[in-house]
C-alpha cells in the first residue's frame, strides 16, 4: 500500500510567512529532482576520479492562487526588491508524514508580474526561489501505510 502524501497536510513556512493558497496544479509545491553530488572523470585505462561538486541547494518553486494571501504577502517582497532591497529567504517545510525540509540562504529568482487573465479562472501565480542549502531528512519522518 502506498504512502499517503499531501501538501494540504503539510506545511511551508518562508521568513515567517505560512504558505497557503496553493494552485491546483499537481507540482504546486516543486523541489529539486536530485542534486549532484559528484562529478566522475574517467580515463582512457578506465582509471576514475571523483569530486564533490559542493551543490547543496537548488530550486523551490511555490504555485499558488491568484487570490491567495501568501500573494499579497509576496508581492510586497517583490515590490521592495524592485526597489532595491535585498531579502534573503529561509524556511522550513514539514511534511505530513514527518519529514523534513529546511532551505536556506536563498533568493526570489522570478516572480509574476500581474495576472494572467482570459475565460475562466485567472492563472497560477508561480513563485520561484534559488536555495544555497536544501536539507531533506527522513529520520523523523512514518512510512507506515495511513
Amino acid at each position: 500500500m502506498a504512502i499517503y502524501r499531501a501538501l494540504d497536510l503539510s506545511s511551508v513556512i518562508l521568513n515567517g510567512i505560512t504558505i497557503e493558497g496553493w494552485s491546483e496544479d499537481e507540482d504546486a509545491l516543486t523541489m529539486p529532482d536530485s542534486i549532484e553530488l559528484a562529478v566522475i572523470k574517467k580515463g582512457a585505462d578506465g582509471l576514475m576520479v571523483a569530486g564533490r561538486t559542493a551543490e547543496k541547494g537548488g530550486e523551490v518553486t511555490l504555485k499558488l492562487l491568484a487570490n491567495s494571501s501568501t500573494v499579497q504577502a509576496l508581492q510586497a517582497i517583490v515590490l521592495a526588491e524592485k526597489n532595491g532591497a535585498a531579502v534573503n529567504f529561509s524556511g522550513v517545510i514539514t511534511y505530513n508524514d514527518g519529514s523534513i525540509a529546511t532551505l536556506d540562504k536563498g533568493v526570489l529568482k522570478n516572480a509574476p508580474n500581474g495576472y494572467t487573465l482570459g475565460k475562466g479562472a485567472p492563472g497560477t501565480m508561480s513563485y520561484v526561489f534559488e536555495f544555497q542549502v536544501i536539507d531533506f531528512e527522513t529520520i523523523t519522518g512514518s512510512f507506515e501505510s495511513p
